[in-house]
Protein backbone atom coordinates (compact mmCIF):
# COMPACT_ATOMS: atom_id res chain seq x y z
CA UNK A 1 0.00 0.00 0.00
CA UNK A 2 2.88 2.36 0.72
CA UNK A 3 4.15 1.98 -2.85
CA UNK A 4 0.65 2.62 -4.21
CA UNK A 5 0.25 5.79 -2.14
CA UNK A 6 3.68 7.01 -3.24
CA UNK A 7 2.95 6.29 -6.92
CA UNK A 8 -0.41 8.09 -6.83
CA UNK A 9 1.21 11.05 -5.08
CA UNK A 10 4.07 11.33 -7.57
CA UNK A 11 2.06 10.66 -10.74
CA UNK A 12 -0.90 12.91 -9.98
CA UNK A 13 0.84 15.54 -7.88
CA UNK A 14 -1.67 15.41 -5.04
CA UNK A 15 -0.81 17.36 -1.88
CA UNK A 16 -1.17 14.17 0.14
CA UNK A 17 -2.36 10.60 -0.44
CA UNK A 18 -3.55 8.51 2.49
CA UNK A 19 -4.85 4.96 2.41
CA UNK A 20 -7.05 3.88 5.30
CA UNK A 21 -8.44 0.47 6.16
CA UNK A 22 -11.76 -0.19 7.86
CA UNK A 23 -12.42 -3.37 9.75
CA UNK A 24 -15.98 -4.70 9.54
CA UNK A 25 -18.27 -3.11 12.13
CA UNK A 26 -15.52 -0.74 13.32
CA UNK A 27 -16.21 2.86 14.34
CA UNK A 28 -12.75 4.03 13.25
CA UNK A 29 -10.33 3.37 10.41
CA UNK A 30 -6.57 3.10 10.57
CA UNK A 31 -3.90 4.62 8.35
CA UNK A 32 -2.03 1.94 6.41
CA UNK A 33 -0.09 4.13 3.94
CA UNK A 34 0.64 7.82 3.48
CA UNK A 35 2.67 9.88 1.01
CA UNK A 36 3.04 13.61 0.50
CA UNK A 37 2.97 16.79 2.54
CA UNK A 38 1.33 15.14 5.54
CA UNK A 39 3.82 12.29 5.54
CA UNK A 40 4.44 12.92 9.22
CA UNK A 41 1.18 11.12 9.96
CA UNK A 42 2.45 7.81 11.17
CA UNK A 43 0.90 4.64 12.38
CA UNK A 44 -0.95 4.17 14.57
CA UNK A 45 -3.23 6.95 13.29
CA UNK A 46 -6.97 6.50 13.21
CA UNK A 47 -9.95 8.54 12.06
CA UNK A 48 -13.30 8.52 13.80
CA UNK A 49 -15.95 7.24 11.42
CA UNK A 50 -18.79 9.34 12.79
CA UNK A 51 -17.97 12.54 10.95
CA UNK A 52 -16.22 13.91 7.89
CA UNK A 53 -15.75 12.95 4.28
CA UNK A 54 -14.19 9.57 5.02
CA UNK A 55 -17.25 8.67 7.11
CA UNK A 56 -19.55 9.83 4.32
CA UNK A 57 -17.73 7.73 1.72
CA UNK A 58 -17.58 4.72 4.03
CA UNK A 59 -21.32 4.98 4.71
CA UNK A 60 -22.46 5.60 1.12
CA UNK A 61 -19.88 3.66 -0.86
CA UNK A 62 -19.60 6.55 -3.33
CA UNK A 63 -16.66 8.77 -4.26
CA UNK A 64 -16.87 12.31 -2.84
CA UNK A 65 -15.12 15.40 -4.21
CA UNK A 66 -14.73 18.41 -1.94
CA UNK A 67 -13.51 21.40 -3.96
CA UNK A 68 -13.25 23.80 -1.00
CA UNK A 69 -12.83 22.47 2.54
CA UNK A 70 -13.64 25.88 4.02
CA UNK A 71 -17.15 25.76 2.52
CA UNK A 72 -17.92 22.06 2.48
CA UNK A 73 -20.54 20.95 5.00
CA UNK A 74 -19.23 17.37 5.22
CA UNK A 75 -15.50 18.10 5.59
CA UNK A 76 -14.15 17.86 9.14
CA UNK A 77 -10.60 18.98 9.80
CA UNK A 78 -8.43 16.42 11.60
CA UNK A 79 -6.23 19.23 12.91
CA UNK A 80 -6.63 20.63 16.42
CA UNK A 81 -8.64 23.83 16.87
CA UNK A 82 -6.44 26.86 16.35
CA UNK A 83 -4.00 25.04 14.06
CA UNK A 84 -4.07 25.98 10.38
CA UNK A 85 -5.51 23.24 8.20
CA UNK A 86 -3.36 22.96 5.05
CA UNK A 87 -5.99 20.85 3.27
CA UNK A 88 -7.93 23.00 0.77
CA UNK A 89 -9.70 20.28 -1.22
CA UNK A 90 -10.17 16.55 -0.83
CA UNK A 91 -11.30 13.52 -2.78
CA UNK A 92 -12.18 10.25 -1.10
CA UNK A 93 -12.59 7.08 -3.14
CA UNK A 94 -13.85 3.84 -1.59
CA UNK A 95 -11.82 0.75 -2.49
CA UNK A 96 -13.13 -2.69 -1.67
CA UNK A 97 -11.57 -6.13 -1.44
CA UNK A 98 -13.48 -9.21 -2.41
CA UNK A 99 -17.15 -9.42 -3.32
Amino acid sequence: MRDAAQLIHSQFGYFNVAVFEKEPHASAIRLVANAGALGQLTRPFTLDLRQGIVFHVSATGFTYLCRDTARDTIYHSPFPAGKTDPVKSEIAIPLRRGA
